[in-house]
């Protein structure tokens, strides 16, 4: 088949959804689906498909594989024999493209739907975090006035270099990946109380009372990161304002229950190996403890 009469790709060539966990599964459309039926009377087919299109999701463009029958087997978990023997049944439907990609219809629909989201979500994550960062900056100079601390120009809020910036939630049920606040290298990142305080108002129209931010506060021991990482989440529940009630009143349960020289803003595997005179020290997410990485669970997670 000439190239003239290839099909155009059937996702943009820099549709990259590597960041996107989850893919959409049409569970009406796989299971009257005549490739899935046969798939039956042979599950080496199922696990061969399903392989190919999860590895079609991941990579770029998504809703591609490379058309090399080698690597094809390998996605598709398969020897050679084994690939031989189901080869033709687990590429019907398949398009080969001018690129020289195979894509899958129903793969590349849904890539694109998601690739369309993402984009959206990036230019109103930059206007947002641009409307919260100079609801900041007034702030903080309004601050520096108050204290006496004002001069003839303007004062620079201090930059932050490893923080969050605000961002706007994804329609989680559609690509699976949303999230309220996220870490960024940017160069002008709000300090992570600026940003507590800046994002009150918002949380407000979302249902969370600032009393119980207030309260959330006071429970982390004023660790106004950790106090952004729970409002994250909160912001993102489907009920804000119950789910940090929740929250709050879990904390404070463990609080009560915590030994008088323990750290109740902590795990209680933490307590415990820092009574036993075992250092353990916060490192990103995780905890660091002996060389080892650890979840707030104590789940081994790396060195």
């Amino acid at each position: 088949m000439s190239s003239l009469s290839l099909l155009e790709p059937l996702t943009e060539p820099e549709c990259d959804l590597r960041d996107f966990p989850f893919m959409p599964l049409d569970v009406r459309r796989l299971l009257t689906s005549e490739t899935w039926i046969e798939a039956g009377d042979d599950p080496r087919l199922g696990h061969a498909l399903v392989c190919l299109w999860c590895e079609a999701w991941h990579q770029v463009p998504a809703g591609s594989l490379p058309d090399k029958d080698a690597v094809l087997a390998r996605y598709a978990m398969c020897d050679r024999p084994e690939w031989e023997r189901i080869k033709e049944r687990v590429l019907q439907g398949w398009k080969r493209c001018s690129d020289g990609r195979l894509y899958h219809p129903v793969i590349a629909e849904k890539a694109s739907e998601a690739w369309t989201e993402k984009l959206a979500f990036r230019e109103r994550k930059a206007a947002f975090s641009d409307k919260q960062r100079r609801k900041a900056h007034a702030r903080w100079n309004k601050r520096s006035s108050a204290d006496g601390n004002a001069s003839s120009h303007t004062m620079e809020m201090p930059l932050h270099r490893s923080g969050y910036t605000a961002e706007i939630p994804m329609k989680e049920a559609e690509t699976g990946t949303g999230s309220h606040l996220k870490k960024t290298d940017a160069s002008v990142d709000l300090p992570d109380e600026d940003l507590y305080w800046s994002r009150l108002d918002g949380l407000e129209a979302k249902g969370i009372r600032r009393s119980q931010c207030d309260r959330l506060l006071e429970l982390t021991g004023h660790n106004f990161e950790e106090a952004n990482r729970v409002l994250d989440s909160a912001a993102a529940a489907k009920r804000p304002s119950q789910y940090l009630g929740a929250v709050i009143r879990n904390r404070e349960q463990k609080a009560s229950a915590f030994p008088p020289n323990a750290n109740p803003h902590v795990p209680l595997w933490v307590n415990d190996k820092r009574a036993a005179g075992i250092v353990v020290d916060r490192e990103g997410k995780h905890w660091r403890c002996q060389g080892h990485l650890f979840t707030d669970a104590g789940l081994e997670v790396g060195f």
